[in-house]
């Protein structure tokens, strides 16, 4: 893969002599975290303006109208601001969400959700609504669940409950939440809401441990009229960029990225859940890592990251050797690798040369065909496919060996690549420009946002 760009605004943003002409049709707005600020454009060739000044910047989000951000600082503080940078205001709170259809901010305050308008400046909350955590939306705005742990609520099932999924209405802010789902076990996580609005998605945890949410969790859904919830037979990493709903047009399924464990460099596997059957199927051969799936538009077709399993290739090269294992009780036992043995490189340059190889991929949801391999550079690791809304272009991040990201624009068929911008990312301990992340997965979303 050849890189043909040429530089605007002192290196913050690049657009290809490719993309001139009949390329000129809007993509959408991108916003982005890079040295010293925040930025917001059009794709693909809108001028960059800095919206905001400041170290540690990071989470913009667009407003549904195109008109505000909101983005958080080093400490996390929320914030927001005019897209020309001229006005805004700041928030006591960690996280914020926008309305589906409507320039209204959630805001975590204390322990409910304060509502924030445009038309006083943000200055006073529109509404409070009470005991909730941030919202996640219906498709038809008006509905929204929220997970909370809550120990002396008495759950559908008589016990005593810990971990709450509850349904709340912004017609009836006042009005005590229906709890459609409890685990008396431990946490639950909201994912999001099925494409017709019929059920929610989310994880559901048998423990409180946090090493457990980070080793992957069960995935369920319950109707959003009530029921009992079902178990969907797959674990995932608690990302929302590790699974994908199917848009309507590709019927009422979900593109995941399967297996337990922290390691994003084996064990995983893209896999999809047919919602209304319960049919679960995977795509990707044992032999490969395989994460983050993003359908396409039109339903067809899935992309998403791959390289070899550093597992699987590091069980493959010691087979037959023998390895030294500390046990539990601290005595040295001598064992034969064979090709089942849980063993890998565990992290380390070994860890970071698997995920070097790391590139874009399509198959289709149905297994048919060969998987079809769409950027091979091999200067970068690439991940966090996204597409147009057209099906015509691909949004996908960039990393160098030294760990410096970047966000690139390509044809759906992997031509043209086109670097946008570059990212200032900060991993799980807000080291920036990390390769390792943590254990291999970067949070891609935390350094940009892209409204169409």
């Amino acid at each position: 893969m050849r890189r043909r760009s040429f530089l605007l605004a002192c290196g913050t943003a690049a657009v290809s002599t490719a993309w001139q002409g009949a390329a000129q049709t809007s993509l959408g707005t991108l916003a982005w975290a890079e040295s010293g600020g925040l930025w917001i454009r059009e794709l693909p060739d809108g001028r960059p303006v800095k919206v905001a000044s400041g170290d540690g910047l990071h989470a913009p989000r667009i407003s549904p109208s195109g008109r505000w951000i909101a983005y958080r600082n080093r400490e996390d503080k929320v914030s927001v601001a005019r897209r020309d940078g001229q006005a805004g205001a700041s928030f006591e709170s960690e996280g914020s969400v926008w309305f589906p259809r409507e320039d209204r901010l959630a805001v975590m305050h204390a322990e409910s959700v304060a509502v924030f308008g445009p038309n006083d400046n943000w200055k006073a909350p529109v509404a409070l609504l009470k005991g909730a955590t941030l919202p996640v939306f219906a498709p038809g705005g008006n509905r929204f669940v929220f997970g909370r742990d809550f120990d002396s609520v008495t759950g559908p099932d008589g016990f005593s409950a810990t971990g709450q999924i509850c349904l709340a209405s912004l017609s009836a802010p006042d009005s005590k939440p229906e709890v459609l789902a409890a685990n008396p076990e431990g946490g639950v996580e909201p994912y999001g809401w099925t494409r017709d609005g019929k059920s929610i998605l989310y994880w559901s945890a048998d423990e409180w441990s946090g090493s457990l949410w980070n080793d992957g969790v069960e995935l369920f859904a319950v109707a959003a009229e009530g029921g009992q919830p079902r178990k969907l037979g797959v674990a995932t990493l608690v990302h929302d960029d590790m699974l994908d709903l199917a848009p309507q047009s590709g019927g009422n399924r979900l593109a995941v990225t399967s297996g337990d464990g922290s390691n994003t460099w084996a064990g995983k596997r893209i896999a999809v859940v047919n919602l209304e059957t319960g049919a679960l199927w995977s795509l990707t051969a044992d032999d490969i890592a395989a994460i983050s799936p993003a359908w396409s538009p039109d339903g067809h077709r899935i992309a998403y990251v791959a390289a070899p399993d550093a597992d699987v290739a590091y069980r493959k090269s010691m087979a037959g050797a023998n390895i030294r294992i500390m046990r539990p009780d601290r005595t040295i036992e001598t064992k034969v690798v064979t090709p089942d043995m849980r063993i890998g490189p565990g992290g380390g340059e070994e860890a970071h040369r698997f995920l070097h190889q790391r590139k874009i991929w399509l198959l289709e949801p149905e297994g048919s065909g060969k998987p079809h391999q769409l950027t091979s550079d091999a200067r970068y690791r690439d991940e966090e496919p996204m597409w147009s809304a057209d099906g015509r272009q691909i949004l996908f991040g960039r990393m160098d060996y030294d760990g410096h990201p970047s966000l690139w624009l390509m044809e759906s068929d992997g031509s043209a690549p086109v670097q946008v911008c570059k990212l200032h990312v900060f991993d799980a301990l807000e080291d920036q420009d990390s390769w390792f992340g943590f254990y291999g997965y970067t949070d891609w979303r935390d350094a940009f946002d892209w409204r169409q």
